[in-house]
């Protein structure tokens, strides 16, 4: 049985074996491979959802990102970035909320790493707010396809879409370590298909 918001946003604030996260250098330096697809700026603000310890905000910054903000529920995690990452937490604004209690924003670009896959059914709603937040365009890297009680899987092209976003790449994480084949990187822009869509690559 699908856990409901409350039992989601109850597991992630306090999730078991945060440091896990420390370590998993390989889908971070994907991330940042995706965001030069995207064509983000190093001046555009970018907004993580989910941001955990800081890994990916603190290797954004190291690549010459300088407008950063993060969101997590987990204050385990934003205390254990103090330390790990602790020019994240400097460096960027980062915030203590759950998703669906957070004020987005106008920021240029959104991404998510394995965040969206754990927005229950009740909580839909946060995609709308989403993709209205964001002046260019999102990176979502997600697991599509897989399936436990705290995953929800879903087509982010699809939801997206619906939203005016169109594709300019999309491609199957098999290869990456850290992530797999269930994964997939969706590049989205806000309107008009400029460049094209990518066939999934593996």
């Amino acid at each position: 049985m699908k856990l409901t918001r409350e039992q989601c946003q109850a597991y992630w604030r306090d999730y078991p074996d945060a440091e896990s996260y420390i370590g998993t250098r390989a889908r971070t330096d994907f991330l940042v491979g995706q965001l030069q697809v995207a064509g983000v700026d190093n001046n555009d603000t970018v907004l993580e959802l989910g941001c955990g310890l800081g890994r990916n905000l603190d290797r954004l910054i190291s690549s010459g990102y300088t407008h950063l903000i993060g969101v997590d529920i987990s204050q385990k995690a934003i205390e254990i970035m103090k330390t790990v990452y602790p020019k994240a937490y400097a460096l960027a604004h980062i915030e203590c909320c759950a998703l669906e209690d957070y004020d987005m924003p106008e920021v240029d670009w959104v991404y998510t790493m394995a965040c969206l896959e754990h927005i229950p059914l009740e909580s839909v709603g946060l995609f709308s707010r989403i993709a209205h937040c964001c002046k260019k365009g999102l990176v979502t890297i997600e697991d599509e396809y897989g399936h436990s009680k705290r995953h929800f899987s879903r087509d982010y092209g699809q939801v997206f879409n619906h939203y005016g976003y169109v594709h300019l790449g999309c491609t199957r994480c098999t290869h990456i370590e850290g992530l797999g084949k269930n994964f997939i990187s969706r590049v989205m822009i806000r309107g008009r298909l400029r460049h094209g869509i990518r066939a999934l690559d593996g």
